[in-house]
């Protein structure tokens, strides 16, 4: 009867934070006087525009620091501000940060919001070691992956031609960190930071609207838009690339784990979803950029585009498109085509 009663107890837990949480998640931050005027404004503009990232910050800020899981009790360290993460007191300082503060909030959900989901889920008997990763697809959605065999990242270092190592390559795949989440954890870590980069590039395209209506008076401000998307947006491609060099490394030289990868249903459903996202931005973003140069040809603003710079008047930022195409030309060969087409039909 001790037993049943204390089912019953869990289930009960489990079912009330399950209702609460997603209620607490969406109710506006209220900060006191005495709180630095830079942290409401971050709370304000994420709340304005991008309501899926505000959700994401929200869940991880209010998230408790201590779990307990059967007989695991889990204890993390304390979140930090998310001033840290703000370069700057400026609106447009604050704006121009939220793309990085959203993708390291992200990387803390993805960890530290795992043990809470456990934690609900009464079908999950946790022991002490096992890994999982919570991916935050939306506000709706996450995907709690439970994590098989890996090897260092770093081993496919020798299997990417030098012309395809992309700026991000030296800092998440070459040379070895032993602390870096993307090499430790294999594919788990680089499906982490592909994840991250959706959603920090995701929050700048939701603030489309804050940049518009400063560029009706000052039509060169579309440049701190481009400036923001334009550093991140390539990540799709390269993250993407990355991952499938990985699991072709894996099954010519790692057969067994990259059996458990393909074999992980959770793995392919958190992968095609993040695939899904980003490829769907990405098309998002190609249509908000001829939104703005119809806008400037209507304004007679002069503007041009190249492989390196996107340039209004006499002023340009970088565009990444070179080493996009590059990517995206790379992906479309039929090797990587055949692999996606295999982790597809996993998920049947």
């Amino acid at each position: 009867m001790k037993k049943i009663r204390d089912q019953l107890l869990r289930m009960t837990r489990c079912l009330f934070w399950a209702m609460l949480l997603p209620l607490l998640a969406f109710m506006p931050v209220h900060l006191s006087d005495s709180q630095d005027s830079v942290e409401g404004r971050i709370w304000y503009f994420l709340q304005k525009y991008s309501p899926n990232s505000y959700y994401l910050v929200k869940r991880y800020v209010t998230a408790p620091e201590r779990y307990q899981l059967g007989r695991v009790t889990i204890k993390l360290g304390q979140k930090g501000s998310l001033l840290r993460f703000i370069d700057g007191e400026s609106d447009q300082d604050i704006v121009a940060s939220l793309n990085t503060l959203v993708h390291e909030v992200c990387h803390g959900y993805t960890s530290t919001l795992t043990y809470q989901y456990i934690q609900q889920d009464p079908n999950i008997s946790y022991k002490f070691g096992d890994e999982y990763f919570l991916y935050f697809i939306d506000s709706l959605h996450s995907i709690l992956v439970p994590k098989t065999s890996v090897f260092p990242t770093p081993e496919i270092h020798r299997t990417i031609p030098k012309q395809l190592r992309s700026p991000r390559y030296e800092t998440y795949i070459y040379p070895e960190k032993k602390s870096l989440g993307a090499q430790v954890n294999g594919i788990y870590g680089l499906l982490d930071e592909w994840n991250a980069y959706y959603h920090g590039t995701r929050t700048d395209l939701d603030l489309f609207d804050y940049y518009a209506e400063r560029a009706r008076a000052v039509p060169s401000f579309w440049l701190e838009f481009f400036s923001a998307v334009n550093g991140t947006y390539y990540a799709h491609v390269e993250f993407k690339f990355y991952a499938l060099k990985y699991l072709m490394f894996a099954r010519d030289n790692h057969p067994q784990i990259y059996n458990q990868i393909l074999s992980n249903k959770k793995f392919i459903e958190a992968f095609l979803a993040i695939d899904r996202n980003f490829t769907e931005l990405i098309d998002q973003y190609f249509e908000r950029k001829k939104q703005i140069f119809q806008l400037l040809k209507e304004q007679e603003v002069e503007f041009s585009e190249d492989e390196d710079y996107v340039y209004i008047g006499y002023h340009g930022r970088g565009n990444f498109l070179k080493i996009y195409r590059q990517l995206a030309a790379e992906l479309d060969k039929a090797n990587y085509r055949e692999l996606l087409t295999i982790i597809r039909s996993a998920a049947e």
